[in-house]
């Protein structure tokens, strides 16, 4: 029972902040201008000032950092290949078959899976070790997020309805100039050269960090209101599954091989277990391949990941002795 209200817990949070950004969307409160404008919000300030301030102020021990960028980089690529021959199999068309391979693999890591954690580890463990901890997991998932980028691009262009091809130039460019990206690499600078932080500056950064969280939470919960057309369900659970069931066990038994254990081991293996990224149907939008599938995916995946998360953080509470 302790099991169960600890993970009731971290996860109702979530799922109340996601529901009252579905329902201001529906009300129309929160039109999508608005919605927009709160997402830069949390992506350009919140998600940057936490991002830069945990790692500058971290230790800045990179014994797992290495371990956390491998196996999920290898979960990646096989949640993206069982997805593919998934879709293979299946004989969806072109371009579903570059949705589906996008739903398996590209999670929702920042937005949903690094809140879920900060409930996770909040009060069982000391604050500087949960900065470390923190720190290690930016570290390691930004060439995450790089190679994430790369092959979507490579997948929706190969996939595409009109073979419409982005310029190299333009996809280096969107890395470089990531904010997330820019910031773990400036709150390494500041860790690696032990730069000490002034008071106002942390508490600036901590003010704007706290934004994070309830506007990225609040915006999932609007785009999701505005999905009306749920007709390719059962095709979506074909990246779904893979997402949120074949990822997780994979990247446990990757994460364990390579010596993760205990909390991180958890932290990585929750990061894989998040629901299909709103930004997969951002670009398959863009670039003509199947966003009405890639929509479905994001909706159904999001409301099934409450479900496997939970699963997933109860083994790990019973096995780790974490009761809240």
């Amino acid at each position: 029972m302790q099991q169960v209200l600890y993970i009731l817990n971290i996860l109702f949070p979530v799922f109340a902040i996601l529901l009252i950004g579905f329902v201001l969307a529906k009300k129309n409160f929160l039109t999508p201008e608005i919605q927009k404008g709160l997402n830069k919000i949390a992506f350009f300030l919140g998600l940057s000032s936490m991002i830069f301030l945990k790692i500058a102020e971290s230790e800045l021990d990179l014994a797992d950092t290495w371990r956390i960028t491998v196996a999920q980089i290898v979960t990646m690529f096989i949640s993206a290949g069982v997805a593919y021959i998934i879709a293979k199999i299946a004989k969806f068309p072109r371009p579903t078959i570059g949705a589906t391979i996008q739903a398996g693999y590209r999670g929702n890591m920042f937005y949903i899976g690094i809140p879920i954690l900060a409930f996770v580890f909040d009060g069982i463990m000391p604050e500087a070790e949960k900065n470390d901890l923190f720190a290690d997991l930016f570290l390691g998932i930004m060439p995450v997020m790089i190679c994430y980028n790369i092959l979507a691009v490579l997948v929706l262009t190969i996939f595409s309805e009109d073979n419409k091809k982005p310029s190299a130039l333009k996809i280096v460019l969107s890395v470089v100039k990531n904010p997330l990206i820019l910031a773990a690499v400036a709150g390494g600078v500041f860790a690696a050269c032990h730069i000490p932080l002034p008071k106002m500056c942390v508490r600036s950064l901590s003010s704007l960090a706290g934004l994070a969280f309830p506007l990225a939470l609040l915006g999932i919960g609007s785009s999701l209101a505005r999905i009306n057309d749920f007709s390719m369900v059962r095709i979506a659970f074909a990246g779904i599954s893979v997402k949120l069931v074949l990822s997780p066990i994979v990247c446990f038994v990757v994460a364990y091989l390579l010596g993760l254990r205990s909390y991180m081991l958890l932290a990585t293996v929750l990061l894989t277990a998040v629901p299909t990224a709103i930004s997969s149907y951002i670009m398959a939008e863009q670039m003509k391949c199947n966003s009405h599938l890639a929509a479905v995916a994001v909706a159904i995946s999001t409301l099934l990941s409450f479900v496997t998360i939970a699963i997933l953080l109860y083994i790990f509470s019973i096995t780790l002795g974490i009761t809240g």
